[in-house]
């Protein structure tokens, strides 16, 4: 959805909220949920009509209403991604790290021995690089 919607935009949202409600109120009829589906065409058609209605007498609502919706469906995209996010990391991230655990496997080898180190010796035979060129 775009910040400053143009004719076109708004043309298009119109269009969205006419077909919308076919589709899931279909499904919804089909699944024996008739109230909620004529509940979602009641709906959108609802605003629909409103803003058609509205447009007879003058006044352009059709930005608001935009900008409006736009907001709500914002915040459920939010909402949406982190519920998908927590499920993802309870389904697949949680499980693998306690089978790791149970089994003791150490991928970064954090549980080294204290006096192992890092630290090289070098010998004096190895060429130095001072004087390379």
């Amino acid at each position: 959805m775009a910040e400053n919607p143009t004719q076109k935009d708004l043309r298009n949202f119109k269009f969205l909220l006419l077909f919308f409600p076919i589709i899931p109120s279909v499904i919804l009829y089909y699944k024996n949920h008739v109230t909620l589906a004529l509940l979602i065409a009641e709906v959108c058609w609802a605003i629909l009509l409103t803003l058609w209605v509205v447009r007879l007498f003058g006044k352009n609502i059709d930005k608001a209403v935009y900008k409006f919706l736009k907001k709500i469906l914002q915040a459920a995209g939010i909402v949406v991604s982190v519920i998908a996010l927590v499920i993802t990391w309870v389904c697949a991230i949680l499980p693998t790290a306690v089978v790791a655990k149970i089994k003791g496997r150490d991928r970064l080898s954090l549980k080294k021995p204290k006096g192992s180190s890092y630290w090289k010796n070098v010998k004096e035979s190895e060429p130095t690089y001072e004087n390379q060129y």
